[in-house]
């Protein structure tokens, strides 16, 4: 309805039709390479203690139970988790030595760095592109609007023109 909402509106459609769709795929092929790298570099992560130890509230004894296995604890999974900035290096090292924590930095650069800064890009330019031709996309778009409205009203109230 309004001329800069519109244009806006428009504008983050095609970013996410455009930009967003077309990242998160290769986002995903380089998350998955690196979640079978991080399988074969550290098959024991974590270190497989999967007890949970604490103290019973009413009596204060040590008590332990069996924790379920969480199911992202994988090391497929970190990848996913070192996007959002969870990682564990010393936990990773005990796999190996040095391998999965310069595996870990190169993803980083790879997913942090790199294709952050191409969405950026890809982005900006979709808004350029945009923002050239999207007030008169809006006008169009309010025409329909405007139409189907016209073409919609009729001289009888709703209850008698439902023939």
């Amino acid at each position: 309805v309004f001329q800069s909402l519109g244009v806006l509106t428009i504008c983050m459609r095609d970013m996410f039709v455009k930009n967003i769709n077309s990242w998160a795929v290769v986002m995903s092929i380089v998350i998955l390479g690196f979640g079978l790298a991080f399988l074969a570099l550290a098959p024991s992560y974590p270190n497989g203690d999967t007890s949970c130890a604490g103290t019973d509230s009413s009596s204060g004894a040590l008590v332990s139970a069996e924790c379920p296995r969480r199911f992202a604890t994988s090391p497929f999974f970190i990848p996913i988790w070192a996007v959002f900035g969870d990682f564990d290096i010393p936990a990773l090292e005990q796999a190996r030595p040095l391998a999965p924590a310069v595996f870990l930095v190169a993803l980083l650069v790879v997913a942090q760095v790199l294709l952050l800064n191409l969405l950026i890009a890809m982005m900006t330019e979709t808004y350029t592109n945009v923002m050239s031709a999207a007030l008169t996309e809006w006008k169009y778009d309010h025409m329909l609007l405007v139409d189907h409205y016209k073409t919609m009203v009729t001289a009888t109230p709703p209850p008698l023109n439902l023939a």
